[in-house]
């Protein structure tokens, strides 16, 4: 189970399967090497996570996405760092990455995670957590349109290693009405590579 859950959570979340694409148990077993019913047990566990969908006309499918509820995640994205900074202290202070990857959507997961990591309530960390799965393809495609995306990265991840919240809060303001600019291309760029089944990784 733990196998199978995170093989197949991590082809939902990277893309390997698009929003809206079918996630048939009979026909992932073979992928899968596991029989339908540990998959089917991992799709209703996606289910409850918010990244895989279950209509009893058409079974599961990859969480599918229109441009309204694109925005509403970089707005709950926005709205959940405010939450986080506003509780956040000094304690647990977490380890630089101030060298960044050559991910764009790793990195920016990284801060993000860093920005809930700081606050007091564990519960911040669990939703941010449940959030970058949900919109990590996102990040990926918003890696390939924005124009330099990782010159809007360092800002971010110098406040953040000076514990300086108000200066974290607005650098990641400054990066989220970037990012609501592009909403229109990002969800074109879904819509145009989405497909019925299976789909390369992005």
């Amino acid at each position: 189970m733990a196998r199978i859950y995170a093989v197949l959570k991590r082809q939902v979340v990277t893309g390997t399967f698009l929003p809206g694409a079918r996630l048939d148990p009979a026909r992932l077993k073979d992928d899968l090497a596991a029989s339908t019913m540990p998959i089917r047990d991992t799709l209703q566990r996606l289910t409850g996570e918010g990244l895989v969908e279950n209509s009893h006309n058409e079974g599961f499918r990859v969480v599918q996405l229109n441009e309204a509820a694109v925005r509403d995640l970089y707005d709950w994205c926005r709205d959940l760092v405010h939450i986080c900074l506003a509780r956040a202290d000094l304690l647990g202070d977490q380890p630089s990455d101030a060298d960044g990857g050559a991910d764009y959507a790793e990195e920016i997961t990284k801060l993000l995670l860093r920005i809930a990591a700081a606050s007091a309530n564990h519960e911040h960390r669990r939703a941010m957590a449940n959030l970058c799965e949900r919109s990590f393809l996102l990040r990926r495609i918003e890696g390939q349109v924005a124009d330099s995306p990782f010159d809007d990265l360092p800002p971010l991840r110098v406040a953040l290693a000076e514990h300086d919240w108000a200066l974290a809060r607005d650098s990641f303001d400054q990066l989220h009405q970037k990012r609501i600019a592009l909403l229109a291309t990002i969800f074109a760029r879904i819509r145009d590579r989405a497909v019925d089944d299976r789909s390369v990784i992005f």
